[in-house]
Order: structure tokens, then sequence, then C-alpha cells
């Protein structure tokens, strides 16, 4: 009772005090929607404030693809475990792959070996590829998510320079 009460006049304040008027010249500062990792709407407004242009391309079956274009290049993003509405999903995986063929599996095991958070793969048709996944949950902050695409980028990086030359790559300490 006494905790409906205080609710009651809290509201009842709150109608009653005009609100502020921002300073002249000054606009107000837009209110931000709470960011949450799962949502991949909320993982592409991200990414297009990073100067890249991120989309949602694919929605099903409790996954989300996304197609992102950055200045240098661009890659895939495939956010998995989603609810129905494509929505609090549990993953994401970052990925790319590259027209040089030539490296051989050993090779991508080599890379693998070297790296700690990139997966070089080798597909089918001998084209090399990378990916990074990563958890994600509602308390995932957006500096910790730009912090794993600071990852990926090194992720791409990394396998750039042995897509290119995979000898003389692993042939240099990493």
């Amino acid at each position: 009772m006494i905790s409906t009460a205080i609710a009651l006049s809290a509201t009842l304040l709150a109608a009653s005090v005009p609100a502020a008027k921002p300073l002249a010249g000054k606009p107000a500062a837009a209110k931000l929607a709470p960011f949450d990792a799962r949502d991949p709407a909320a993982m592409v407004a991200l990414i297009n404030s990073m100067k890249a242009q991120a989309s949602i391309t694919k929605s099903e079956g409790g996954e989300v693809a996304l197609s992102i274009a950055t200045p240098v290049g661009g890659f895939g993003a495939q956010m998995i475990g989603c609810d129905p509405s494509g929505k609090a999903c549990h993953a994401i995986a970052l990925f790319t792959s590259y027209e040089n063929k030539g490296a051989t599996l050993e090779q991508i095991n080599d890379f693998n070996r070297a790296q700690f958070a990139c997966r070089g793969v080798l597909a089918q048709d001998g084209r090399p590829g990378v990916m990074y996944s990563t958890l994600v949950n509602f308390r995932m902050t957006q500096d910790e998510t730009k912090q794993h695409l600071g990852v990926w980028q090194g992720c791409m990086k990394a396998f750039d320079d042995f897509a290119r030359n995979p000898v003389s790559f692993l042939s240099k300490p990493h």
C-alpha cells in the first residue's frame, strides 16, 4: 500500500512539474534506445555508426544474416539461436572468403595454430576464408561489442596477409 502511494505521488509530481526547456542555441540531446547485442537491428545500427554499411539480408529459422560493407571491403555476419521473431540471438559469427586460391589445408591449420581468436577455413572450391564468433547477451555494452568488432578487424588483416602469401606469413613469428 505504501509503495503504491509513493508511486502514485511520484507520478502526480512528475505530471505537475513542467518539462525543462533546453538552453537556447543547444539542441536537446537525443535519447538513445538501450543497446541489446542480441538484436540484429541494434547490431546493424552499431555497425552503421562505425563508418560501415550493414543490413539484414535474411531472417529465418532462428538465424539472421547480415551483409556489411566497409571502406576496405565487405564481409558477412550470421546471428544464430534467435527467437522466432529474429531477436534475442545467442551468438554472432563474422566471416569472409578470399579469391586467392592456393593455401593448403596444412597451411590453414598452421594459421589457426598461430591465431587466438581467428579461424581459417578452406572451402570445397579451394578458396580460403576466415571467421570469428562470439556469444552475445543482453548485458554486453556497445563498447564491448566494438571490441569484438575490433578483434574481427584484426582477424581480417591477419588473414588478408596470410591469403596473399601463406608461406611468407607463416615464416614470421605471430
